[in-house]
């Protein structure tokens, strides 16, 4: 169980926020060793045991919120939001129970496919339904690296985390048979080489589409609730373009579009009948247009599965949402962009519309929430995937911070320093097309053909053993 926990760790300390990164290479390798030689039913105590320790370091801001922040504004104890985290890290790690079942179980098929496979096939399964959630994934860990976000356009997010597991495997291996200097040279290959080019190269001149202005407002979380809807608008700093604000920039529930005379894409919570919205107006020239969130948080903005979770209703946030019709552009002088609130950053499902129809895609957030910048850093990690995948620019305005400017090939462009009232002109260069939006739906195929092949064909370590020639020699143990 003592490499279950160390892979955890080392998976954790790789993580955006967190301080070393290049451990994502490693972080696989102690789980690896430990199932090659447990039974099913242990490599899957190990599998939970590994996820649930990686998520409650990663993410321990999230006990942080709910146990100091959360509490004083939806009314339940810190000893509530302490249980409350306990069952997610549970929930989270059960993922991994057949990770590592299969694992062990298949531990002496081919391990270059079948640890690849079963890892996207986890994944696959941990960001579906109405608890998804894809947070602490293993390409999170090279969000500030763009030769290696880059692929995320032919592949995506979960295929660079494939990629990441073969590396694994492979150094694996290489500790097995004890060849260091390859170690050496395959990280090497990783990184120099993209750090040897002109920055001309790494990030060249790109003609400007369209120029806005990010709000980043910085505000306390209750400081807004107090102020009326007059005292808000007038607020808002008046700039020669379109001025993004946070999310729920303005918290009373409007009936209809604020009047504005400048273009303002501004966040706000909206109410028509018995339904309340989480939602981005965006107003120009005496008109406007409104994009409703799709994808809730589970809890906070509404009760996943009520029969199941009922008893865990005190979770809820300012307000229970309805989800909005759908991802649908916002037409600004012609440009189109796409928004997402919040953590809809954190899943692909907006794709394949916004990079067929958005110029640009806006992420507004409130993580004012959070004290930790770890748990900003997560956030913004996401952003960079969105860029590279859809090959649009992604703009994130949060109200303390991150608030910044990705490209299409995932180079963080700008930052705004967190914790700073600001406002930041960006200009935000032309979108270009890119494979994974077009073969996102199938992409499941890969993983399970993977698999397939996996299980139908033993590690070359295997076979070699079983050799007549190697028959005599003993495999070196893990040192």
């Amino acid at each position: 169980m003592i490499l279950a926990v160390l892979a955890g760790v080392l998976l954790a300390l790789s993580m955006p926020g967190m301080p070393i990164h290049i451990l994502v290479w490693f972080s696989m390798i102690p789980l690896f060793e430990t199932l090659a030689s447990s039974k099913p039913i242990s490599g899957g105590l190990k599998g939970f045991l590994f996820f649930s320790t990686a998520f409650a370091i990663s993410h321990f801001w999230i006990l942080d919120t709910i146990t100091r922040n959360f509490p004083k504004f939806a009314g339940f104890t810190p000893f509530q939001g302490f249980l409350v985290f306990l069952l997610l890290i549970a929930y989270q790690g059960a993922f991994y129970f057949p990770f590592g079942f299969f694992g062990a179980l298949l531990s002496k098929k081919n391990p270059y496919l079948v640890y690849p496979a079963l890892y996207a096939l986890t994944e696959i399964a941990r960001q579906s339904g109405q608890m998804g959630f894809t947070g602490a994934r293993l390409s999170d860990a090279v969000f500030n690296e763009p030769h290696i976000v880059a692929l995320s356009s032919l592949v995506g997010e979960l295929g660079i985390s494939m990629i990441i597991i073969a590396v694994n495997v492979i150094l694996w291996k290489f500790i097995r048979r004890r060849n260091y200097c390859c170690i050496l040279i395959l990280i090497l290959l990783i990184y120099i080489p993209w750090h040897l080019l002109p920055d001309g190269i790494r990030t060249p001149y790109e003609p400007n589409s369209v120029t806005v202005y990010l709000y980043q407002t910085n505000e306390e979380p209750e400081a807004k609730y107090g102020q009326s809807l007059k005292t808000r608008l007038a607020g808002l700093p008046k700039v020669n373009g379109l001025l993004i604000t946070p999310e729920a920039y303005i918290v009373s529930f409007l009936k209809k579009p604020p009047s504005i005379d400048y273009p303002v894409l501004l966040g706000a919570l909206y109410s028509s009948g018995t339904n309340r919205y989480n939602s981005a107006f965006l107003i120009n020239d005496g008109s406007s247009q409104r994009y409703d969130k799709v994808k809730l948080f589970p809890f906070v903005e509404f009760l996943p599965y009520p029969k199941i979770f009922g008893v865990l209703g005190f979770l809820r946030g300012f307000a229970y949402y309805t989800p909005g019709n759908g991802y649908h552009v916002l037409d600004y002088n012609g440009k189109q962009i796409g928004v997402l609130i919040c953590f809809e950053s954190y899943f692909d499902d907006s794709e394949a519309i916004y990079s067929r129809k958005a110029d640009f895609i806006v992420v507004v957030t409130n993580d004012v929430w959070f004290r930790y910048r770890v748990a900003l850093w997560n956030h913004f990690a996401k952003d960079v995937f969105r860029a590279a995948e859809t090959g649009r620019w992604v703009i994130q305005v949060a109200n303390k911070g991150i608030t910044g400017a990705i490209d299409p090939w995932g180079r963080i462009r700008a930052v705004l320093k967190v914790g700073r009232a600001a406002v930041r002109k960006i200009n935000v260069g032309k979108p270009h097309p890119t494979l994974y939006p077009k073969i996102k739906n199938y992409f499941v195929v890969v993983p399970i053909t993977l698999l397939i092949f996996g299980i139908f064909s033993e590690s070359q370590e295997i076979s070699r053993l079983k050799s007549p020639i190697y028959s005599s020699r003993r495999r070196r143990p893990f040192p």
